[in-house]
């Protein structure tokens, strides 16, 4: 085996590694997590399989692998923002609704 699919590996678990140990810390969501733990699959079965990566390259129309790889990163790193701005979008509506609840239940407190 070479040394880079050996590294590739070895990237790949770690990455797994750590998002496990992230979710069981409760720093994680589990839908987010698995996102993750579906890429850190990808890479480990890129570098067990990396005739596969070749042959999607090809098929899809990439002359060279490495820019179906730095592609396929780009839109999962877009799909990953888009999620997560909408929970931040979600977030703010809660913020705002708790904040003029507590802000009615003061003015009532006070009119007491």
């Amino acid at each position: 085996m070479n040394f880079f699919y050996f590294c590739l590996i070895l990237v790949s678990l770690l990455i797994i590694w750590t998002i496990i140990k992230k979710v069981n810390s409760s720093n994680f969501f589990i839908s987010t997590a698995i996102e993750w733990l579906f890429v850190g699959g990808l890479v480990c079965l890129s570098a067990f399989f990396p005739k596969f990566v070749f042959k999607i390259s090809n098929f899809l129309g990439f002359e060279v692998p490495s820019n179906f790889i730095i592609f396929s990163s780009v839109l999962f790193l877009a799909y990953q923002i888009l999620n997560l701005s909408v929970i931040v979008a979600k977030q703010n509506r809660q913020i705002i609704t708790l904040i003029q609840e507590l802000s009615i239940m003061k003015k009532e407190k006070e009119g007491k």
